[in-house]
């Protein structure tokens, strides 16, 4: 990396057009690039799980969002690009000319979507997260992981037969990086390292547990790379977290902030949820 964009040197290794891999024991990879986020909705994680579409709408989400102040707003918009940073993503945005695959939230609330197909058809399909009321986690990370397992399994569904080659890791390594950025038409800027592009990526510690060993980089970091083995995230050759901290904010007063905000949200909108735990 030279300044803002990406350079060169021998010490570094391209295996895939978003993925360098270091002689230092790190993995460096182009930031994630979640297409579909409520950054308001972070402060309704949790209020409308397991309940049927008509309750989630007339019964949690529309007096949780009509109760809404400008603050809550606020708030809620730091605590998700929180969120969203420790998960590896730098820019949000949604965009209506491309697909946005949101695998969690589709599966809790719509089912499944033929992505095989569209991909088969040249159509670019990239990765987000929806809504915390709709999803829990604004993890793109954990949506490569779904996105796999669930278009594998759904060729069951649709063909009868299972089909494990479905959407591969390269495919979806490639919705969570260079097809996000093509979605925002940003794919001259960022997506990939190529030189001359913004310098954006994400520095991975391949050695915890939950990624030792590695035989294959692409297929780990799609089936075991977990949000706590992103240490770092640069965006336009600025660090926006380094050593998993996040550089220009107070993530412990924003939490705070959110659980005052939140609770107070709730009661105003009179939104009472079942007790399904016994607290002493």
């Amino acid at each position: 990396m030279n300044g803002a964009t990406v350079d060169m040197n021998n010490s570094q290794l391209i295996l895939h057009n978003a993925l360098i891999a270091t002689m230092d024991t790190e993995l460096r990879l182009a930031r994630l690039i979640n297409t579909h986020v409520h950054t308001s909705q972070q402060l309704a994680r949790g209020i409308a799980d397991d309940v049927d579409l008509l309750t989630w709408l007339h019964h949690r989400i529309w007096p949780y969002e009509s109760n809404m102040t400008e603050e809550d707003s606020y708030i809620s918009t730091l605590l998700c690009g929180i969120e969203l940073i420790h998960s590896g993503i730098g820019y949000l945005c949604r965009c209506g000319v491309k697909v946005s695959h949101c695998p969690a939230a589709a599966m809790r609330m719509l089912g499944f979507a033929p992505i095989r197909e569209m991909l088969d058809a040249n159509i670019c399909v990239s990765l987000g997260t929806d809504g915390a009321p709709s999803n829990n986690r604004m993890s793109i990370v954990d949506e490569m992981y779904v996105a796999s397992l669930i278009n594998k399994g759904r060729e069951v569904y649709a063909n009868g037969t299972t089909n494990p080659t479905a959407l591969p890791a390269q495919s979806i390594l490639n919705m969570a990086t260079l097809n996000g950025a093509k979605a925002l038409l940003w794919d001259n800027d960022i997506g990939s390292f190529q030189v001359g592009k913004k310098a954006d990526m994400i520095v991975i510690n391949p050695s915890s547990w939950s990624m030792v060993p590695i035989h294959d980089c692409i297929s780990s970091l799609v089936y075991c790379l977990r949000t706590e083995n992103i240490v770092s995230v640069m965006c336009n050759g600025r660090w926006i977290m380094k050593n998993q901290k996040i550089m220009n904010v107070d993530e412990v007063e924003i939490i705070s902030m959110a659980k005052r905000a939140s609770a107070q949200l709730l009661k105003r909108a009179g939104i009472q949820l079942p007790q399904r735990m016994n607290f002493v």
